[in-house]
């Protein structure tokens, strides 16, 4: 492409291939520089006005006639050949428009600073001519304008001939008049509003604030992608994608110094000693977090309750894996192996003994009181047949059979006036007020018992908290909602005198005996339909009701004491099936204990692939293994 020093060095060739006549018309010329905002290159305007009959336009080689953006007249010669210096446009007129791109390095300067300066300036040719120049004779009319774009700085501006300067918002203008030999100085600089380095053309953030560091668009450098530049970046290589802080560095919520992306127990108390997932160490693996573990080195194969301490089912300080005796009533006094103690050895514990200081080898009878054989053996009667003697019995009409006490009444345990055989409540705090069947009251028919309800005489049908008071819904903030009593229903799908909403055992075969729960008392409980998550110990969402309405009924069932018992398909290594069962079994423990059953009344232990109900050849045998299972302990 030809540049401007170039073609302004072969100006005056134009004079030498004008064809005319002895006399000329005002010659005018009008060039137009149209600067890019690489502020290294132009587009330039040249138009010749006169009444030649031909003119000559010469360009460097480089220039081919496919270059030029325009030419006018379109009938024009185009000679590429015949001179090795110059290609030339011939045109048979007096006058000739042409655009082109220039590059302007051969007249331009840098300096230390950033100001670029271009110059026509030239050595003087043989004719005495130099810079723009024309001959025979001056330019009449010689317009010479630069259009800076947006971006460009403009510093100074001079010609070594007189003329007139206009200058507009972006463009300067010269007009001269019989002028010739011109040569014009222009000083300019690319803009760089922020002062990034990067100058305002180029820079696609030129608000950047100073000292921020930058790349070669001019925009905060963000080595790593976070959205926080580098001069705030504290972390300046975190992963792509991760979510940061204000630091730039990935962000930890529970301060444990596991990224939140990796963390898959994000809310850890603070302080908590954790694994590389952000879960808090389990150091005796007993699913006891060591932050809640009381018993923090308790033997990984043996159960625990929720603080991680051996279990004690009956709650006689005797943990269940040394308990010889594990049913042992919650107030009796017991031994080192959790068995009731007998002082005088009588084989009958002291709770029953009303002689607990009997002689050694004594024969006593069933309360532990000697037995005194009269020389003759009287006739004794006792009608009843119970054991006790009519003289002796206070309750002469007990049924065969029937265990009784030394009075000959049947006995009555828990002392709430309801006798054990029919009392269907037999674990009933001693201060507790019974119906006629040995279970606490509830006057107002909350589903509340009258020793816990705060609110006795709740309107009937109105849905109450745990502590029997209505619950008012207002504009509070979000609470945790509140047991669903068990509606009033008269739907007893089995006929056991159980109704279906309070049944833990719907499906009870007809005329079998059970008690208040709707099961046998001696019958396992199978948690039909909870279920987990493949490979889980996560509760599917079907599940949750289920657990609900046997969280309900327990809750009406203060003194049952019961093993959450877990069990899996024999699919699978065997020791990862107990750890999943047990884990399981927990679940179920904690999610009855968070919706009202006293944890001291719960255990968990996983017992894997030991205990199948049916085959694990098919599907069906294998679904039917997978339960969860409530046992009674006492």
């Amino acid at each position: 492409m030809a540049s401007i020093r170039t073609f302004i060095s072969l100006f005056g060739l134009l004079a030498s291939g004008l064809l005319a006549s002895s006399a000329y018309a005002e010659v005018t010329s009008e060039n137009i520089i149209y600067l890019q905002t690489d502020g290294r290159s132009s587009l330039f305007h040249r138009a010749l006005r006169g009444d030649a009959s031909k003119l000559l336009f010469h360009v460097t080689k480089s220039l081919e006639l496919n270059d030029f953006y325009y030419i006018y007249p379109n009938k024009r010669d185009w000679d590429g050949t015949s001179n090795p210096a110059v290609n030339t446009l011939a045109f048979n007129q007096g006058e000739y428009v042409v655009v082109y791109p220039e590059q302007l390095s051969d007249q331009l300067s840098l300096s230390d600073d950033g100001i670029y300066t271009f110059t026509t300036r030239e050595e003087k040719r043989a004719d005495g001519h130099f810079g723009m120049w024309y001959k025979p004779g001056d330019f009449d009319n010689f317009v010479y304008a630069w259009v800076l774009p947006k971006g460009i700085e403009l510093i100074s501006y001079e010609s070594n001939r007189d003329g007139e300067w206009v200058k507009r918002e972006n463009t300067i203008t010269y007009y001269g008049h019989q002028v010739n030999d011109l040569v014009f100085t222009i000083r300019y600089r690319l803009s760089d509003s922020d002062q990034d380095g990067i100058v305002d053309n180029l820079d696609h953030c030129p608000k950047t604030a100073s000292g921020i560091l930058v790349n070669n668009l001019g925009c905060a450098l963000d080595t790593d992608g976070d959205g926080i530049d580098d001069s705030h970046d504290k972390c300046r290589n975190t992963p792509e994608g991760a979510v940061v802080d204000t630091d730039g560095c990935r962000l930890d919520n529970d301060g444990d110094l596991i990224p939140d992306a990796l963390d898959r127990c994000p809310a850890t108390p603070q302080g908590a000693q954790v694994k590389p997932n952000g879960c808090e160490v389990d150091s005796d693996n007993d699913g006891v977090v060591n932050s809640q573990d009381d018993c923090p080195a308790t033997p990984s194969e043996l159960s625990v309750d929720l603080r991680g301490c051996e279990t004690d089912r009956d709650q006689d300080q005797v943990v269940d894996h040394l308990d010889q005796c594990p049913n042992t009533p919650a107030s009796a006094r017991v031994d080192s192996h959790g068995c009731e103690t007998d002082q005088d050895g009588d084989s009958v514990i002291d709770r029953l003994d009303q002689c607990p200081n009997t002689a050694a080898g004594r024969e006593v009878t069933p309360d532990g009181c000697e037995r005194i054989l009269p020389p003759q053996v009287p006739i004794v009667i006792d009608t009843d047949k119970d054991g006790v003697a009519d003289e002796s019995d206070q309750c002469p009409g007990t049924g065969a059979g029937f265990m009784v006490d030394n009075r000959g009444c049947e006995l009555d345990q828990d002392s709430d006036g309801v006798i054990d055989r029919l009392d269907q409540c037999p674990g009933t705090p001693t201060e507790a007020r019974v119906d006629n069947k040995g279970c606490e009251t509830d006057l107002d028919g909350d589903q509340v018992v009258d020793r816990l309800d705060q609110c006795p005489n709740t309107p009937a049908g109105k849905e109450v908290s745990r502590d029997g008071c209505e619950i008012v819904v207002a504009n509070c903030p979000e609470v945790a909602e509140p047991i669903t009593p068990i509606p009033a229903s008269t739907l007893d799908s089995d006929q056991d005198g159980i109704f279906d909403d309070a049944d833990l055992c719907p499906n009870t075969a007809a005329g079998k005996e059970v008690d208040t729960t709707g099961c046998s008392p001696a019958e396992v409980i199978t948690l039909h339909g909870v279920n987990f998550k493949t490979d889980s110990d996560q509760l599917t969402q079907g599940s949750v009701s289920i657990l609900d309405k046997v969280a309900r009924t327990l809750i009406h069932h203060q003194g049952l004491r019961l093993m959450v018992a877990g069990h899996t398909d024999s699919r699978g290594d065997a020791a990862y099936n107990k750890d999943l069962s047990h884990r399981r079994a927990i679940t179920v423990m904690h999610y009855l204990s968070d919706n009202g059953v006293a944890a001291e009344r719960l255990s968990a232990e996983g017992f894997g692939e030991e205990q199948p109900i049916s085959d694990n050849e098919s599907l069906e045998g294998q679904t039917m293994n997978r339960r969860a299972e409530l046992i009674r302990m006492n």
